[in-house]
């Protein structure tokens, strides 16, 4: 079914809402209208810091391996206390001298944490360092109820003019004649995202449509992956699988529905001849997983589906540059509360190579998040891991790397020291193996998302440097075409030195 509806407008934005089918996030707190772009060293309200994380190799012991903890509540950092930069800076109108390091960002400087530690986001010299926050970009108000979903970006190089853009997927609620949600891709331009290029609007007849995840192609085009929502017309039904394709001047390639697949995408990549796959589950009560590849003009090629292991349903997929496929599941451990995760790789026409279950040493309750391939040939894992036996646990975030068989080389815990839990939203993998993690920080008693936060960390799984934004929850992140990363927001774009 092809129901196409495709407008173009000069203001669109202002989105909110994660991308389903990844791991769950906490309640969304950030207030409408709340200026949370302001990096830490403008207001201190951010927090970064690097070595103050504890990590652990649970392959080695049970327990973190110690290391000092930082307070994240209070907005210090291990950095805090350590001893200020003295160097004058040009004189304040009063006639005072303007000093680097006092806390105070003065004219000519970037940021003044009040500390000289070089890698905290905010360099000795008052210059900005890596992690911090350099740019908040707001979305253009939509005018109407609209929630943000997923963002890709476009190389200027497939774009008239010289600059990069960025496409959005979002709910537009109660779009439709008969108050259905319709799903809006809509492209806006770097560097000031002011106003949509182009933008395209769809609903389903009387069914809703939602984006979930998008990529890019190596064209230019933008290929989208979401469901028809008919939940609002028939309860507990769901949805099934929607895939579209865009090119970069916003024209509609192929948008298909399949009813025969009641999957919602919990990830999506390319293959590198172009084909598409992504991985989901069962939107509507039912357990069902699948993998899917299509073609690059949205035809199926195959489908690997199986009733999901112990109740386990996939949250990453990550490609090699062969083709082949791994997937990364839940796993219910049979008669034990302990969980695991479940790696999968399976050969580009669909043939399962191998399958692993890996449990952490210590009796915790493990969440998977995402899965990366990175450039020294290793799978890298995320997962957010908590003691059930504890009152109030604050889940912590792990990072787990395998090699090409699915063996575990390293498994290592990570936590910010907080009282506060942590979620994991997305891994992006950069050129020298290291991996950007993006997730939230979320108070335990109201599991109320507080904070957005990113991390960097090295190919052994050490942390190069983390960041947290007050207010701010993300809901996708990409590394943009100008090399910096970029984080969605309900209503902005943080951009951080990566």
């Amino acid at each position: 079914m092809r129901t196409l509806q495709l407008s173009l407008v000069s203001i669109l934005g202002g989105l909110s809402l994660a991308c389903p089918g990844e791991v769950a996030t906490p309640a969304d707190t950030d207030a409408a209208g709340t200026d949370t772009g302001a990096s830490h060293s403008d207001t201190g309200a951010s927090v970064s810091g690097t070595g103050a994380p504890t990590t652990g190799d649970l392959g080695e012991s049970t327990e973190p391996d110690g290391g000092s903890t930082a307070n994240l509540d209070s907005g210090d950092t291990e950095s805090s206390s350590a001893g200020s930069s003295s160097s004058a800076g040009s004189s304040s109108g009063s006639g005072e001298a303007l000093v680097c390091g006092d806390g105070q960002k003065d004219p000519g400087e970037a940021c003044d944490d009040g500390n000289d530690v070089e890698s905290d986001g905010c360099l000795a010299t008052c210059e900005f360092g890596p992690g911090a926050v350099i740019e908040h970009k707001p979305l253009p108000p939509p005018g109407v109820e609209e929630e943000m979903r997923c963002f890709t970006a476009i190389d200027q190089q497939q774009l008239p003019g010289d600059e990069h853009a960025l496409v959005f997927g979002s709910i537009v609620v109660q779009a439709g004649p008969e108050g259905q949600r319709a799903a809006r891709v809509q492209q806006l331009r770097l560097p000031g995202l002011a106003a949509a290029e182009w933008s395209y609007l769809e609903w389903a007849g009387v069914y809703g449509r939602m984006a979930n995840r998008m990529v890019t192609a190596a064209n230019g085009d933008i290929i989208v992956a979401g469901v028809v929502y008919t939940e609002q017309v028939k309860v507990d039904t769901g949805g099934y699988l929607w895939l579209a394709r865009f090119t970069p001047g916003g024209q509609v390639v192929w948008s298909e529905d399949f009813p025969q697949h009641d999957i919602s995408p919990a990830d999506l990549e390319l293959a590198p001849d172009g084909d598409i796959v992504l991985v989901g589950s069962f939107i509507g009560f039912g357990f069902y997983t699948a993998v899917m590849r299509f073609h690059d003009d949205g035809q199926l090629v195959w489908e690997h589906g199986e009733p999901p292991k112990f109740s386990g349903s996939y949250s990453g997929l990550a490609l090699d540059d062969d083709g082949n496929i791994y997937t990364l599941a839940s796993h219910s451990v049979a008669d034990s509360e302990v969980t695991a995760i479940r790696l999968q790789a399976l050969t580009g026409d669909g043939t399962v190579l191998w399958e692993q279950v890996h449990a952490p040493l210590d009796a915790v309750r493990v969440t998977p998040g995402d899965l990366v391939w990175t450039s020294d040939d290793r799978l890298v894992a995320s997962v957010s891991r908590y003691d059930p036996n504890t009152i109030m646990p604050a889940e912590q975030l792990a990072l787990a790397a395998f090699d090409t068989a699915g063996d575990k080389l390293w498994w290592k815990n990570w936590g910010t020291g907080a009282q506060n839990g942590l979620g994991v939203h997305r891994l992006l993998a950069n050129d020298d193996g290291s991996v950007h993690a993006i997730g939230w920080q979320y108070e335990l008693d109201t599991w109320n998302a507080t904070a957005a936060l990113a991390t960097r960390f090295d190919a052994t799984g050490a942390p190069v440097w983390w960041h947290l934004t007050p207010g701010v929850i993300p809901r996708d992140a990409l590394h943009g075409p100008d090399g910096l990363l970029y984080v969605l927001s309900k209503d902005a774009v943080l951009v951080h030195l990566p």
